[in-house]
């Protein structure tokens, strides 16, 4: 039996058991601590992020943190509000217009199970969900982003807010 002394590795494999625990579908309590640091955290959310369960029957779906970032840049109708402060909107693509939040997270956790049960680990997968074109990007078996295919300029995007 090997002994674990750096408290480190401790804690990340202790969280990556409580991930596991958790994808499996048990119930269980956790206490967090306030003097736990945020690199260490951070590390531990890296490493139970690669962590996947497969042929189970549930969902993955894509943190919190990489949601908003999805919305804050793909989203159409986020990046309008942007325009509200700024019109330096850099030049990229998005999901359609007419895409509810919740439809564009159905859109992106769809994507990302088909990227991680088709075995992307680095790289792009591009395939239709609700007849649009969506792209899923992994990097080193994480989700790293998604977006779509459709294309507005600044004027579009400003007919998004309406007479706001």
């Amino acid at each position: 039996m090997a002994v674990i002394k750096n408290k480190r590795i401790l804690k990340c494999l202790l969280m990556m058991v409580v991930s596991l625990l958790l994808v499996l579908g048990f119930s269980i309590g956790v206490s967090a601590s306030s003097c736990y640091d945020r690199q260490e955290a951070d590390a531990c959310i890296t490493i139970s992020e690669r962590l996947s369960v497969k042929g189970g029957s549930e969902t993955l779906k894509v943190s919190n943190s990489k949601m908003k970032h999805v919305h804050t840049g793909h989203n159409p109708n986020k990046v309008a509000e942007q325009l509200k402060y700024t019109t330096n909107i850099p030049k990229k693509t998005y999901f359609n217009k007419n895409w509810s939040n919740a439809d564009i997270e159905k859109a992106v956790n769809y994507g990302y199970n088909q990227a991680v049960n088709k075995g992307v680990v680095d790289g792009i997968i591009t395939l239709i969900y609700n007849n649009e074109e969506i792209t899923i990007c992994m990097e080193k078996g994480i989700f790293k982003t998604a977006y779509g295919n459709c294309n507005y300029s600044i004027k579009d995007l400003l007919e998004l807010l309406g007479d706001d």
